[in-house]
């Protein structure tokens, strides 16, 4: 090779060993720029947490969040100082409290908490005790007024402990790396033993001397009515444990929260399961009190009577926007929101491929609607509206007004038709509808001197006025006390069903109207147990469909008798009353409770197929009464009057509560 070559080569080696080395400094240099991807998960949050992403919480929370994380941390035994929404400094435990938006970098979904060991940082979803996540579902509730977290106690304790749970992770799991309660399949023992550790570490909390001096568990003790002067401070505990167990249950039923006393993934049994433990961790401690005792048990049955809704296959629908009304239409199921707003549609073929492939193993499934379709209507007196579907497709919203709208692709429009005029002159109280979907309803006018009636032929999405004179010709033909009064105890696709009361308001028969005609098929007489014969709260009729029906009373003896049941009888013309099913109310052990939790009413009944009722009790369960099997057996908890019900042709039931964001739809038979 000749001299100038062999010299160019060797300077092109050298060139090309310069460039290499260059380079491999440049990325030496990047990567310390950079830093380790904790550091760089550190400077990303500290971004989030400059633009508002993360941290955004009131001054009000922020002043109850950091006073409960040095609390729960001083009683976890954390030595170092709390950070919470503060940028990242080594030496302490950091806290942030974050939002749906930011989970691909905190990991934290809504309604959740994690605690990430590689930034020994905990992140608390702000909407857990946010007020507003709990208002609109309590507005339609007795505890409409709560407006503050100062008045919602048992969420105060649920985000106890939370942050133990998450603390117990800290000082359990640490050492293990990676981020805890984000669905690991390897962690469901992980899980259990930071439930313990906070469960523990509670009573420890419960015993120092700012929860001593600002009375922490007196609300729980209150919604129990114990005597929270008299309890000891690991009694006390347990009390307020109870009570943010039976408060919490029933709030994530039906809140925004994605997380239903139902929810459970690898690593997580469902919240109601986990509930059960801490209830048997707590009566396992042997409290002096019988009373404390007495309680503990009362709510575990509680959370067993939730649990009573996996007996059958369950989904849970969560909507964007708080529900107003649902109804199953020929393709699946429709739910309205507030005023009207937005109409979500989920497709009956999804829910019965679900109910077709259900397991033991696998019967509860949650699903989100679609975005919704609608447009700027928004109706003020929403809550007065009924809401049903026909046969040929339509759905019906019969404002109480008399105005009918119709569900269209754009929202709801008003019906405009020449044919129509308003059924009364006054405002109607209730519609009776058939299961759905279904061509009539009945609507009651709220005028009790006139009880106006009017059928609805809703095919064509009119309705036909009928007044009440012709009710009491016929009532004259069909021999009927005199001055009798009549109310609707259930509506088929053909007739009416009235219980009739003579002049002293004691049950006389049921009669039948034919809703096509409005006029009086007949009428029959029957006995009636001495003790339950007039309709009350507590008592009320029950008619199956036809062709052959049979005459039913339900009757609730309520809390101030000392069985605390309920019981059905079939009625016949010429045979005294036979008693078919007779059952107890969940908490009718508990002297306690039943002043706590008022007394029982009877607040729906509904029939299914196969001789079965679907019976709702106030302050109780919502059942399903075998006739046959002549059993009574929970399928859904609670069963108040704030929990409304459709029921549709093919064995479904959706179950939900006006205001609240998830629709249940169970599959009976």
């Amino acid at each position: 090779m000749p001299v100038l070559a062999q010299l160019e080569r060797i300077n092109n080696r050298t060139v090309w060993k310069a460039i290499g080395g260059s380079g491999c400094l440049i990325l030496i240099l990047w990567l310390a720029f950079q830093g380790s991807p904790t550091q760089r998960r550190r400077a990303l949050i500290d971004k989030m947490l400059k633009r508002g992403e993360i941290g955004q919480i009131t001054t009000d929370q922020t002043s109850w969040l950091y006073g409960t994380l040095t609390w729960m941390a001083e009683a976890a035994g954390v030595k170092e100082p709390i950070a919470l929404n503060a940028p990242f400094r080594s030496g302490q435990l950091q806290v942030f409290t974050t939002t749906p938006d930011a989970v691909a970098v905190t990991h934290c979904d809504r309604g959740n908490a994690v605690y990430d060991a590689q930034l020994d940082t905990i992140f608390l979803d702000r909407d857990l005790f946010d007020s507003k996540n709990f208002q609109t579902f309590l507005s339609s509730t007795a505890y409409g007024n709560l407006v503050s977290l100062n008045d919602l106690p048992f969420v105060q304790t649920y985000v106890r402990f939370l942050l133990l749970h998450e603390l117990g992770h800290r000082t359990l799991h640490r050492k293990r790396g990676g981020v805890f309660d984000f669905g690991n399949s390897k962690a469901a023992t992980q899980e259990q033993e930071a439930d313990d550790f906070a469960l523990t570490h509670l009573q420890a909390a419960y015993a120092m001397p700012q929860a001593v001096a600002n009375r922490v568990g007196a609300a729980g003790a209150d919604l129990l009515e114990l005597p929270f002067e008299e309890l000891k401070p690991a009694e006390r505990t347990l009390v307020d444990l109870a009570s943010m167990v039976a408060g919490m249950n029933l709030s994530l039923l039906f809140i925004s929260n994605p997380y239903a006393p139902f929810y459970h993934d690898s690593a997580h049994a469902t919240f109601l399961s986990r509930c059960r433990g801490f209830l048997q961790a707590a009566r396992e401690q042997q409290s002096a009190d019988v009373r404390v005792s007495a309680s503990l048990d009362a709510v575990d049955e509680l959370v067993r009577r939730e649990e009573s809704a996996l007996g059958n296959p369950l989904v849970e629908i969560l909507t964007p926007d708080p529900i107003a009304d649902v109804s199953f239409d020929q393709n699946g199921l429709l739910i309205t929101s507030v005023e009207l707003r937005r109409l979500f549609h989920v497709e009956g073929q999804n829910l019965a491929e679900f109910f077709r492939a259900a397991t033991p193993a696998n019967h509860f499934r949650s699903i989100w609607t679609g975005p919704g379709w609608g447009d700027e209507i928004a109706v003020d007196d929403w809550w007065k509206v009924d809401f049903w579907s026909l046969p040929t497709g339509q759905t019906l919203s019969w404002r109480r007004d008399g105005t009918i709208l119709q569900a269209a692709e754009d929202g709801w429009k008003e019906i405009e038709n020449s044919r129509w005029s308003p059924v009364t002159t006054h405002a109607a109280e209730h519609l009776y509808i058939p299961p759905q979907p279904s061509a009539v309803a009945l609507a009651e006018s709220e005028d009790s001197d006139r009880n106006e009636w009017l059928s609805s032929l809703a095919a064509n999405g009119l309705l036909a006025s009928r007044p009440e004179s012709r009710i009491v010709d016929d009532s004259r033909k069909e021999g009927l006390p005199p001055k009798s009064s009549f109310n609707v105890i259930g509506v088929t696709d053909t007739t009416a069903y009235l219980g009739i009361q003579d002049s002293q308001g004691r049950l006389w028969g049921i009669s039948e109207m034919d809703l096509a005609t409005m006029s009086m098929r007949r009428s029959t007489t029957l006995q009636f147990p001495t003790e339950a014969n007039r309709l009350t709260e507590q008592t009320w009729l029950a008619v199956s469909p036809e062709p052959s029906p049979r005459f039913l009373m339900v009757s609730s003896n309520g809390v101030d008798r000392a069985s605390g049941e309920f019981l059905i009888w079939e009625l016949s013309p010429t045979e005294p009353p036979m008693l078919l099913v007779r059952s107890p109310y969940f908490h009718s052990r508990t002297a306690n409770l039943q002043r706590a939790f008022g007394g029982q009413s009877i607040a729906s009944i509904d029939w299914l197929s196969h001789g079965r009722l679907l019976l709702g009790i106030g302050n109780d369960s919502l059942y399903v009464i075998d006739l046959a099997r002549r059993t009574a057996m929970p399928v859904f908890h609670p069963g108040d009057e704030i929990i409304k019900k459709r029921v549709g042709r093919i064995g479904m039931v959706a179950v939900f509560v006006q205001g609240g964001y998830k629709c249940y739809v169970m599959k009976l038979g």
